[in-house]
């Protein structure tokens, strides 16, 4: 239950006229973006990066904060050995997609030519280009 002053008709203009006062000199004005100039807290690097006021963001990159909180993990022998042996045995054009899933091969409603697309757009996808759908539509 608030207390009763909170209804108070005087209390509530004197907080208005308040608020008012304050919203014209920019205090309350939260739809601007504001940013704050912030210097990164790795010591060897003197970058300094733009944030939100409200963002608990230390350093300007993942790079620095990587650098700084990973400093007393190990990564043992035999599992660098590991990621080396995975790495090295991927083709050259699986090396930098990791998670690449076969596409799913679908025939075109309008010319009948076949496509392949990911398995996630062969629900919707009845058409090999926007030309076929659109021809096919109008």
């Amino acid at each position: 239950m608030p207390h009763s002053f909170y209804t108070n008709p005087e209390y509530k203009t004197r907080q208005a006229l308040i608020t008012k006062e304050n919203w014209r000199l920019g205090i309350y004005n939260f739809r601007r973006n504001l940013k704050e100039k912030r210097k990164c807290k790795r010591l060897e690097c003197n970058k300094t990066f733009l944030s939100k006021p409200s963002a608990s963001k230390m350093y300007c990159s993942n790079r620095c904060s990587a650098l700084i909180n990973n400093k007393g993990r190990k990564t043992s022998e035999i599992t660098k050995q590991k990621i080396s042996f995975a790495l090295k045995n991927l083709p050259k054009s699986k090396r930098d997609v990791h998670f690449a899933k076969p596409k799913v091969v679908l025939i075109c409603k309008e010319c009948n030519k076949s496509f392949k697309v990911t398995p996630y757009l062969s629900v919707n996808r009845k058409y090999c280009t926007s030309k076929c759908a659109r021809s096919c539509t109008w």
